[in-house]
């Protein structure tokens, strides 16, 4: 994926965040997250990662999405995050998931059913 098309999806789920009524902060680029939400309701503060993904799956029923972090193609760490986000370009969708509630560590699929 491009880094462009990557920062397309951050941008994207931003948005998303900033309609939902979100404080966005968003730091430099050398940090394991992309950016900060806070829920002005709740007080409460999220750690957000996006994933971008243009790719289905075979059955062409679903995406798949590459959620190893970027730098050095290690696995995703949920410890390190509160959300994960995912910009699905091509149906211009995003996805929001509790990243605690996530087991895999490298590729996830995201069903339609699921949309």
């Amino acid at each position: 994926m491009s880094t462009q098309l990557g920062t397309i999806g951050e941008t994207v789920v931003k948005l998303e965040f900033l309609r939902k009524g979100f404080e966005v902060y968003t730091g430099d680029d050398n940090t394991y997250l992309d950016f900060i939400v806070r829920d002005i309701k709740k007080g409460r503060l999220s750690k957000v990662e996006v994933k971008t993904t243009t790719r289905r799956n075979k059955n062409n029923t679903g995406w798949i999405v590459d959620i190893r972090r970027s730098y050095g193609d290690l696995p995703f760490e949920k410890e390190n995050l509160d959300i994960l986000a995912v910009y699905l370009e091509p149906i211009d969708r995003v996805k929001i998931f509790d990243a605690n509630k996530i087991e895999l560590k490298s590729m996830m699929t995201i069903l339609d059913t699921e949309l």
